[in-house]
């Protein structure tokens, strides 16, 4: 989950600079500057390139991938083909912000680890949402586009009657880390997990409820 507050850079990646997009508390979708949709087919290098700047994001923020980004392209695959992934875009329907939204019980939250979440699990549905891969252009940051993707992805949370919605990022993500608690999202512990590889690697684990 990548979402780094900083100055709106130059044109790059071929990303367009968003328009006029101004700063403000108020749902974005409501003032017609962003609107989000089902990523589709065609749109997977348009995902893709908004992952990639995630991972230079990462980068600069000192945080080691290592040599295997995530999520793959054949997991993004197979995310854009169940209808989890959504493209964010301005009024000029330029994709500037990615995220993805899960409905299925996450493995890595059924293991045990220190800390404790805000709901618990008892098997079959989960009562939980889980938010991946938030990623915003660099030309679009710093416009309230984190703010409409953590909203949006509540509100599809609430339609398939969850009863929280949880993420985990990286310790050094400390962007991303603010915007969750600034609305609303309790730091619930640490979660391992392990690469492609088997190495492991640890994960500030957030829980946010919707009722």
């Amino acid at each position: 989950v990548t979402q780094r507050e900083v100055k709106p850079a130059a044109e790059d990646g071929g990303f367009e600079q968003a328009p006029d997009a101004p700063l403000f508390l108020g749902p974005a979708a409501v003032l017609g500057y962003f609107s989000s949709r089902v990523a589709e087919r065609d749109d997977y290098g348009t995902a893709m390139a908004l992952l990639d700047e995630g991972h230079k994001t990462f980068k600069e923020l000192g945080i080691d991938e290592g040599r295997k980004k995530y999520p793959s392209p054949r997991r993004l695959m197979h995310s854009i083909k169940n209808k989890t992934t959504h493209l964010i875009e301005n009024k000029d329907g330029v994709a500037i912000g990615m995220y993805a939204v899960s409905f299925s019980p996450d493995p890595q939250y059924g293991k045990p680890f220190s800390g404790r979440w805000l709901t618990q699990d008892s098997g079959g549905e989960p009562p939980y949402a889980v938010l991946h891969w938030v990623s915003v252009a660099p030309a679009a940051r710093r416009s309230g586009v984190g703010r409409f993707i953590l909203d949006d992805a509540e509100r599809l949370a609430r339609k398939r009657g969850r009863e929280s919605l949880r993420a985990d990022i990286y310790p050094e993500n400390e962007p991303m880390r603010a915007l969750l608690e600034k609305y609303g999202y309790s730091e619930c512990g640490v979660v391992a997990v392990k690469d492609y590889f088997g190495r492991e690697k640890r994960r500030v684990a957030f829980e946010k409820m919707l009722r």
